[in-house]
């Protein structure tokens, strides 16, 4: 089958809530022993690090749900620009949190990698399942 799931809205709306959910869930999983180990102010950070990375996926989803319909040279150039976008958001979110607030850079840097390799992962996937059958093989 050589057919997109959904229409633009629901890619989307898919993309992005698999980036707030992987965020989401990597958060549940270290909020107790970043606040054991390093207290309230690491804790904080971690909710700022999954915030920016939930902004980050959302923007970068819209290329993908809005430019792949057409073919799957689109397809697999819509994706490298949202990973593109993914991470110059992520940059320069990491360098404003950094330089601009008083939230330990540390935890703030660790959580920014760990919530962005999470949610990289967790969207790759969910592009694999919505794109499958694009690939030049099935044409």
């Amino acid at each position: 089958m050589n057919r997109v799931r959904g229409s633009v809205r629901t890619r989307w709306l898919l993309l992005a809530s698999a980036s707030a959910a992987a965020v989401a869930i990597s958060s549940a999983i270290g909020i107790l022993p970043t606040y054991r180990m390093a207290g309230l102010q690491a804790a904080i950070a971690l909710g700022v690090a999954a915030a920016a990375i939930w902004a980050a996926g959302a923007v970068a989803a819209a290329p993908v749900a809005v430019w792949s319909a057409s073919n799957p040279r689109a397809t697999a150039q819509a994706i490298q620009v949202g990973m593109l976008l993914r991470f110059a958001l992520t940059l320069a979110a990491a360098l404003a949190l950094v330089f601009g607030t008083g939230l330990p850079r540390t935890a703030l840097l660790l959580w920014l990698g760990i919530h962005y390799l999470v949610a990289l992962a967790v969207t790759t996937g969910v592009e694999v399942w919505l794109f499958r059958g694009k690939g030049p093989e099935s044409s």
